[in-house]
């Protein structure tokens, strides 16, 4: 999941968020396991299209694959609530961040 700020309503992330958590937690009662498990804004989180950064793709590579960014949280509508209290922050620019279990581990 990536947020986005540019083609859509800046700010628009958390109702697209709590809609995907809500669609997931309803297949995971049908013992589907689905969530989410990481995520950040589409400029810091591999999605750099303008200045081919190896960073960005590197902030992704290391939430979506390696389970690891500076910011943990029990959901993703959590996470961006909280990261977009940050002065200047909007959707484009969360830094990345991975869901974690209550032991602490990237879902």
């Amino acid at each position: 999941m990536h947020t986005d700020g540019r083609d859509v309503l800046d700010g628009s992330s958390v109702g697209f968020a709590k809609t995907l958590e809500a669609e997931l937690a309803s297949l995971c009662s049908k013992g589907i396991d689905a969530h989410v498990a990481s995520s950040g804004g589409r400029m810091y989180v591999t999605m750099d299209r303008f200045e081919n950064a190896w960073e960005v793709v590197k902030h992704g590579w290391d939430a979506q694959v390696l389970g690891e960014a500076p910011h943990k949280f029990k959901s993703a509508v959590e996470a961006i609530k909280t990261l977009r209290q940050a002065p200047g922050a909007n959707d484009q620019y969360l830094p990345p961040f991975v869901i974690v279990d209550d032991s602490d581990n990237p879902t």
